[in-house]
Protein backbone atom coordinates (compact mmCIF):
# COMPACT_ATOMS: atom_id res chain seq x y z
CA UNK A 1 0.00 0.00 0.00
CA UNK A 2 0.99 3.76 -1.28
CA UNK A 3 0.36 4.69 2.37
CA UNK A 4 2.02 2.23 4.04
CA UNK A 5 4.97 3.66 2.75
CA UNK A 6 4.63 7.43 3.41
CA UNK A 7 3.61 6.64 7.09
CA UNK A 8 6.14 4.54 7.92
CA UNK A 9 9.11 6.50 5.90
CA UNK A 10 7.43 9.76 8.16
CA UNK A 11 7.48 7.76 11.72
CA UNK A 12 11.25 6.75 11.05
CA UNK A 13 12.00 10.84 10.25
CA UNK A 14 10.81 11.23 13.65
CA UNK A 15 12.68 8.59 15.46
CA UNK A 16 15.99 9.67 13.29
CA UNK A 17 14.88 13.14 14.99
CA UNK A 18 14.71 11.75 18.55
CA UNK A 19 17.69 10.45 18.81
CA UNK A 20 19.79 13.12 17.16
CA UNK A 21 22.41 14.84 19.66
CA UNK A 22 21.32 17.81 19.45
CA UNK A 23 17.91 17.08 21.10
CA UNK A 24 20.20 15.96 24.59
CA UNK A 25 19.29 17.12 27.80
CA UNK A 26 22.39 17.14 28.94
CA UNK A 27 22.36 21.04 29.91
CA UNK A 28 18.90 20.74 31.84
CA UNK A 29 19.22 21.23 35.34
CA UNK A 30 15.99 19.01 36.20
CA UNK A 31 17.20 16.28 34.06
CA UNK A 32 15.34 12.77 34.48
CA UNK A 33 14.25 10.32 31.94
CA UNK A 34 10.90 8.98 31.40
CA UNK A 35 11.48 5.73 32.47
CA UNK A 36 12.28 4.08 35.99
CA UNK A 37 13.77 0.59 36.15
CA UNK A 38 12.85 0.29 39.54
CA UNK A 39 9.38 1.64 40.50
CA UNK A 40 5.74 0.33 39.34
CA UNK A 41 3.16 2.79 37.65
CA UNK A 42 -0.47 3.07 36.83
CA UNK A 43 -2.06 5.21 34.67
CA UNK A 44 -5.75 6.09 34.32
CA UNK A 45 -6.71 8.89 31.77
CA UNK A 46 -9.84 10.09 29.70
CA UNK A 47 -10.15 10.70 25.73
CA UNK A 48 -12.31 13.25 24.32
CA UNK A 49 -12.65 11.85 20.74
CA UNK A 50 -13.73 13.48 17.75
CA UNK A 51 -13.91 11.38 14.71
CA UNK A 52 -14.84 13.45 11.14
CA UNK A 53 -16.96 11.97 8.57
CA UNK A 54 -16.05 10.44 5.23
CA UNK A 55 -17.09 12.92 2.26
CA UNK A 56 -17.31 10.09 -0.42
CA UNK A 57 -20.07 11.77 -2.22
CA UNK A 58 -22.34 8.80 -1.26
CA UNK A 59 -26.23 10.26 -0.45
CA UNK A 60 -27.71 8.66 1.91
CA UNK A 61 -31.25 10.20 1.68
CA UNK A 62 -32.41 12.42 -1.08
CA UNK A 63 -35.82 14.61 -1.94
CA UNK A 64 -36.71 13.51 -5.04
CA UNK A 65 -38.92 16.67 -5.19
CA UNK A 66 -36.68 19.66 -4.73
CA UNK A 67 -33.11 17.04 -6.05
CA UNK A 68 -31.41 17.94 -3.19
CA UNK A 69 -29.81 15.74 -0.13
CA UNK A 70 -31.03 15.17 3.06
CA UNK A 71 -28.67 13.33 4.74
CA UNK A 72 -24.97 13.07 2.68
CA UNK A 73 -22.00 10.53 3.59
CA UNK A 74 -20.06 13.28 5.46
CA UNK A 75 -23.12 13.92 7.52
CA UNK A 76 -23.99 10.39 8.16
CA UNK A 77 -20.41 8.98 9.16
CA UNK A 78 -19.11 12.47 10.95
CA UNK A 79 -19.24 11.43 15.18
CA UNK A 80 -19.72 13.87 17.30
CA UNK A 81 -17.38 13.99 20.71
CA UNK A 82 -17.35 10.68 22.70
CA UNK A 83 -15.55 9.45 26.13
CA UNK A 84 -12.76 7.18 25.99
CA UNK A 85 -10.48 5.25 28.74
CA UNK A 86 -6.96 4.82 28.49
CA UNK A 87 -4.95 2.25 31.52
CA UNK A 88 -1.48 2.29 31.44
CA UNK A 89 0.49 0.20 33.32
CA UNK A 90 4.44 0.08 33.43
CA UNK A 91 6.57 -2.81 35.97
CA UNK A 92 10.22 -3.32 35.80
CA UNK A 93 11.70 -6.15 33.71
CA UNK A 94 15.18 -7.29 33.14
CA UNK A 95 18.14 -6.11 31.76
CA UNK A 96 17.31 -2.90 32.42
CA UNK A 97 13.62 -2.76 30.22
CA UNK A 98 10.61 -2.04 31.08
CA UNK A 99 6.93 -3.85 30.37
CA UNK A 100 4.23 -1.58 29.36
CA UNK A 101 0.72 -3.26 29.03
CA UNK A 102 -2.06 -0.21 27.32
CA UNK A 103 -5.28 -0.30 26.76
CA UNK A 104 -7.56 2.12 25.17
CA UNK A 105 -11.12 1.77 24.76
CA UNK A 106 -14.35 3.93 23.04
CA UNK A 107 -17.46 4.20 21.17
CA UNK A 108 -18.90 6.38 19.21
CA UNK A 109 -23.02 6.31 18.53
CA UNK A 110 -24.72 8.99 16.06
CA UNK A 111 -28.55 9.28 14.71
CA UNK A 112 -30.39 10.62 12.31
CA UNK A 113 -34.24 10.54 11.48
CA UNK A 114 -35.86 12.22 8.66
CA UNK A 115 -39.53 12.24 7.75
CA UNK A 116 -40.49 13.48 4.45
CA UNK A 117 -43.37 11.91 1.08
CA UNK A 118 -40.45 12.19 -1.22
CA UNK A 119 -37.69 10.62 -0.24
CA UNK A 120 -35.54 8.58 -2.08
CA UNK A 121 -32.46 6.24 -0.24
CA UNK A 122 -30.15 3.57 -2.25
CA UNK A 123 -30.84 1.52 0.99
CA UNK A 124 -34.52 1.34 -0.03
CA UNK A 125 -34.42 1.53 -4.09
CA UNK A 126 -37.93 1.05 -4.78
CA UNK A 127 -39.16 4.20 -6.66
CA UNK A 128 -42.81 2.78 -6.02
CA UNK A 129 -42.80 2.63 -2.51
CA UNK A 130 -40.48 5.15 -1.08
CA UNK A 131 -39.81 5.79 2.96
CA UNK A 132 -41.97 7.77 4.61
CA UNK A 133 -39.87 7.79 7.89
CA UNK A 134 -36.07 7.19 7.89
CA UNK A 135 -34.03 6.36 10.67
CA UNK A 136 -30.29 6.00 10.51
CA UNK A 137 -27.94 5.24 13.35
CA UNK A 138 -24.14 4.39 13.09
CA UNK A 139 -22.12 3.11 16.19
CA UNK A 140 -18.38 2.66 15.93
CA UNK A 141 -16.11 0.87 18.33
CA UNK A 142 -12.70 0.76 19.14
CA UNK A 143 -10.48 -1.56 21.51
CA UNK A 144 -7.06 -1.70 21.42
CA UNK A 145 -4.32 -3.97 23.59
CA UNK A 146 -0.74 -3.32 23.47
CA UNK A 147 2.46 -5.13 25.59
CA UNK A 148 5.27 -3.58 24.57
CA UNK A 149 8.88 -3.29 26.16
CA UNK A 150 10.46 -0.39 26.89
CA UNK A 151 14.55 0.86 27.21
CA UNK A 152 15.91 4.05 28.16
CA UNK A 153 18.53 4.55 25.38
CA UNK A 154 19.57 8.33 26.69
CA UNK A 155 18.36 10.58 29.26
CA UNK A 156 14.67 11.91 28.52
CA UNK A 157 14.39 9.22 25.54
CA UNK A 158 12.71 6.25 25.47
CA UNK A 159 12.26 3.42 23.04
CA UNK A 160 9.94 0.50 22.52
CA UNK A 161 8.67 -2.25 20.74
CA UNK A 162 6.01 -5.12 21.13
CA UNK A 163 2.90 -6.39 19.85
CA UNK A 164 -0.44 -4.88 19.62
CA UNK A 165 -4.04 -6.05 19.06
CA UNK A 166 -6.96 -3.48 17.85
CA UNK A 167 -11.02 -4.74 17.07
CA UNK A 168 -12.77 -2.41 15.32
CA UNK A 169 -16.97 -2.79 14.87
CA UNK A 170 -18.22 -0.32 12.53
CA UNK A 171 -22.32 -0.82 11.83
CA UNK A 172 -24.92 0.98 9.97
CA UNK A 173 -28.32 0.23 11.07
CA UNK A 174 -31.67 1.52 9.11
CA UNK A 175 -35.19 1.62 9.61
CA UNK A 176 -37.88 2.92 7.02
CA UNK A 177 -40.94 2.77 7.23
CA UNK A 178 -42.96 2.31 4.14
CA UNK A 179 -46.92 2.88 3.21
CA UNK A 180 -48.02 0.27 0.21
CA UNK A 181 -49.75 3.04 -2.32
CA UNK A 182 -51.89 0.17 -3.37
CA UNK A 183 -52.91 -1.31 -0.38
CA UNK A 184 -51.91 1.47 2.61
CA UNK A 185 -50.92 -1.12 4.54
CA UNK A 186 -47.52 0.26 6.62
CA UNK A 187 -44.81 -2.03 6.87
CA UNK A 188 -41.56 -1.14 8.27
CA UNK A 189 -38.07 -2.59 6.71
CA UNK A 190 -35.22 -3.13 8.97
CA UNK A 191 -31.82 -3.12 7.05
CA UNK A 192 -27.96 -3.78 8.80
CA UNK A 193 -24.72 -3.33 8.06
CA UNK A 194 -21.60 -4.18 10.13
CA UNK A 195 -17.68 -3.95 9.24
CA UNK A 196 -15.71 -5.55 11.63
CA UNK A 197 -11.92 -5.49 11.84
CA UNK A 198 -9.48 -7.98 14.05
CA UNK A 199 -5.74 -6.47 13.45
CA UNK A 200 -2.58 -7.58 14.75
CA UNK A 201 0.82 -7.18 14.50
CA UNK A 202 4.01 -5.28 16.11
CA UNK A 203 4.62 -1.94 16.90
CA UNK A 204 7.45 0.23 17.70
CA UNK A 205 7.42 3.53 20.32
CA UNK A 206 9.23 6.46 21.06
CA UNK A 207 9.03 8.75 23.76
CA UNK A 208 10.60 12.07 24.68
CA UNK A 209 10.48 14.00 27.93
CA UNK A 210 11.58 17.32 28.17
CA UNK A 211 11.25 19.06 31.34
CA UNK A 212 9.83 22.36 31.69
CA UNK A 213 10.45 23.11 35.84
CA UNK A 214 11.35 21.28 38.83
CA UNK A 215 7.15 20.36 38.27
CA UNK A 216 6.15 20.70 34.81
CA UNK A 217 7.48 18.55 31.88
CA UNK A 218 6.25 17.85 28.35
CA UNK A 219 6.43 14.52 26.61
CA UNK A 220 6.32 13.61 22.89
CA UNK A 221 5.07 9.93 22.21
CA UNK A 222 4.67 8.45 18.89
CA UNK A 223 3.66 4.76 18.00
CA UNK A 224 3.41 2.97 14.69
CA UNK A 225 3.17 -0.36 13.43
CA UNK A 226 2.23 -2.50 10.51
CA UNK A 227 -0.44 -5.18 10.76
CA UNK A 228 -2.42 -8.28 9.71
CA UNK A 229 -5.86 -7.57 9.27
CA UNK A 230 -8.88 -10.45 9.61
CA UNK A 231 -11.95 -8.74 8.52
CA UNK A 232 -15.93 -9.58 8.03
CA UNK A 233 -18.74 -7.71 6.93
CA UNK A 234 -22.16 -8.90 7.57
CA UNK A 235 -25.82 -7.65 6.34
CA UNK A 236 -29.03 -8.76 6.92
CA UNK A 237 -32.36 -7.60 5.76
CA UNK A 238 -35.77 -7.88 7.59
CA UNK A 239 -39.37 -6.20 6.52
CA UNK A 240 -41.94 -6.93 8.84
CA UNK A 241 -44.48 -7.93 5.72
CA UNK A 242 -43.07 -11.19 5.05
CA UNK A 243 -40.86 -11.55 8.64
CA UNK A 244 -38.04 -13.05 6.67
CA UNK A 245 -34.92 -11.92 8.02
CA UNK A 246 -32.56 -12.61 4.72
CA UNK A 247 -28.59 -12.32 5.71
CA UNK A 248 -25.18 -12.74 4.22
CA UNK A 249 -21.72 -12.83 5.36
CA UNK A 250 -17.74 -11.45 3.52
CA UNK A 251 -14.63 -12.12 4.97
CA UNK A 252 -11.07 -11.14 3.84
CA UNK A 253 -7.74 -10.46 4.85
CA UNK A 254 -5.52 -7.30 4.38
CA UNK A 255 -2.37 -5.23 5.34
CA UNK A 256 -3.41 -2.33 7.76
CA UNK A 257 -1.23 0.39 9.20
CA UNK A 258 -1.41 2.52 12.69
CA UNK A 259 0.09 5.31 13.60
CA UNK A 260 -0.45 7.49 16.49
CA UNK A 261 1.10 11.09 17.54
CA UNK A 262 0.50 13.14 20.59
CA UNK A 263 1.96 15.13 23.34
CA UNK A 264 1.45 15.51 27.16
CA UNK A 265 2.13 18.06 29.89
CA UNK A 266 2.88 16.78 32.84
CA UNK A 267 2.39 18.47 36.31
CA UNK A 268 3.95 16.52 39.34
CA UNK A 269 2.08 16.55 42.74
CA UNK A 270 3.90 14.74 44.68
CA UNK A 271 7.42 14.15 43.48
CA UNK A 272 8.07 10.29 42.31
CA UNK A 273 4.82 9.45 43.03
CA UNK A 274 1.87 11.46 41.81
CA UNK A 275 1.21 13.41 38.89
CA UNK A 276 -1.68 14.78 36.09
CA UNK A 277 -1.67 15.19 32.49
CA UNK A 278 -3.07 16.86 29.50
CA UNK A 279 -2.56 16.26 26.35
CA UNK A 280 -3.51 15.76 22.51
CA UNK A 281 -3.00 13.00 20.49
CA UNK A 282 -4.13 11.34 17.04
CA UNK A 283 -4.57 8.53 15.45
CA UNK A 284 -4.70 6.90 11.73
CA UNK A 285 -5.70 3.70 10.65
CA UNK A 286 -4.91 2.71 6.83
CA UNK A 287 -6.18 -0.42 5.10
CA UNK A 288 -9.66 -1.00 6.89
CA UNK A 289 -13.46 -2.38 6.37
CA UNK A 290 -16.14 0.41 7.01
CA UNK A 291 -19.57 -0.27 7.05
CA UNK A 292 -20.99 2.40 4.65
CA UNK A 293 -18.69 1.38 1.75
CA UNK A 294 -19.39 -1.81 2.05
CA UNK A 295 -23.13 -1.31 1.73
CA UNK A 296 -23.17 -2.32 -1.69
CA UNK A 297 -22.63 -6.40 -2.25
CA UNK A 298 -19.87 -6.80 -4.76
CA UNK A 299 -19.11 -10.35 -3.22
CA UNK A 300 -15.85 -8.69 -1.82
CA UNK A 301 -14.95 -6.42 1.00
CA UNK A 302 -13.63 -3.11 0.32
CA UNK A 303 -10.71 -2.38 2.65
CA UNK A 304 -9.45 1.00 0.81
CA UNK A 305 -10.21 2.79 3.75
CA UNK A 306 -8.39 5.27 5.92
CA UNK A 307 -9.87 6.49 9.19
CA UNK A 308 -8.43 9.32 11.86
CA UNK A 309 -9.60 10.50 14.98
CA UNK A 310 -7.80 12.39 17.31
CA UNK A 311 -8.50 13.35 21.13
CA UNK A 312 -7.93 15.64 24.17
CA UNK A 313 -6.44 13.42 27.09
CA UNK A 314 -6.22 13.77 30.69
CA UNK A 315 -5.03 11.60 33.79
CA UNK A 316 -3.08 10.34 36.78
CA UNK A 317 -0.55 8.63 37.14
CA UNK A 318 0.60 7.06 40.28
CA UNK A 319 3.77 5.48 40.54
CA UNK A 320 5.08 3.11 44.08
Amino acid sequence: MSKLAVFTSMFALIVMAGVCPRWSMGQSQWQRSTLNENKMSIQVGAKVFNRPGDDSGFPIVTDTITNTTLLSSDQATDFGSAFGLEIILNGPGHFDRNLEFRTVLTNWDEEQSITGVSLASPFFPDPLNPPQTFNYDIESDFYSFELIRKRSVRPGLTLGFGPRFVSTSDEIAVESILTDAATAVTTSQFNDFEAENSIIGLQANIEYNQPISQAVSFTFIGRAGGYFNSTEVNTSVLNTADAVVTTTRRQASTESFIAELGGRVNFEIIPNGLSTYLGYEATVIDGIALAAPNVIDTGSIDTNNTVFFDAITFGVNLSF
